[in-house]
């Protein structure tokens, strides 16, 4: 196949370690395949992460870079802002539709954030990748044991929401 390159107009952020965006800027990547983004920060402001198409504005698949999904992977639960955990989600999804992922760290990381999250619909969303991780991209050996972990998750999540009074839809 032929890949197509062509211009495209997103917003790059950059956050800090307690997952803020210290920095937007708009960019645009060049009909290239590789665009250099320069950017001023004050030196005490140091990111730790990268989100290419912040605010949802292009039409991209966004691929995560080792550090910024490490940090991800670990933090995503201090980002406020609903849409960025969706692009982020959106990202790990694609890379274990892609093969750069593993199912079972997919799962694994959908077990560990899913207590910290509050939003309902990024919630609806997180157990449908979960749901199609298993179904569609887990060795078959793994798939049983995933779905146990993902359902003690839940179901210690209702568990709690229950005691606390708090109505939560899942």
């Amino acid at each position: 196949p032929v890949e197509t390159l062509r211009y495209h107009k997103m917003k790059l952020a950059l956050f800090d370690s307690e997952g803020r965006v210290i920095h937007a800027q708009d960019i645009v990547l060049q009909n290239q395949k590789q665009t250099l983004v320069k950017y001023n920060l004050p030196s005490a402001n140091i990111p730790v992460a990268v989100l290419l198409n912040y605010e949802d504005e292009a039409y991209i698949k966004v691929k995560l870079d080792q550090v910024s999904m490490q940090f991800f992977r670990n933090n995503l639960h201090k980002v406020q802002e609903s849409l960025t955990k969706a692009l982020v989600w959106r990202a790990f999804w694609d890379m274990v539709r892609d093969g750069e992922y593993s199912s079972r760290e997919f799962i694994k990381m959908i077990c560990e954030m899913i207590p910290r999250e509050s939003n309902e619909a990024t919630l609806s969303a997180i157990l449908k990748y979960a749901d199609g991780g298993i179904k569609e991209y887990m060795p078959i050996k793994y798939r049983e044991e995933a779905y146990g972990s993902v359902f003690e998750t839940v179901l210690k999540l209702l568990t709690k929401t229950e005691s606390s009074k708090t109505n939560l839809v899942i």
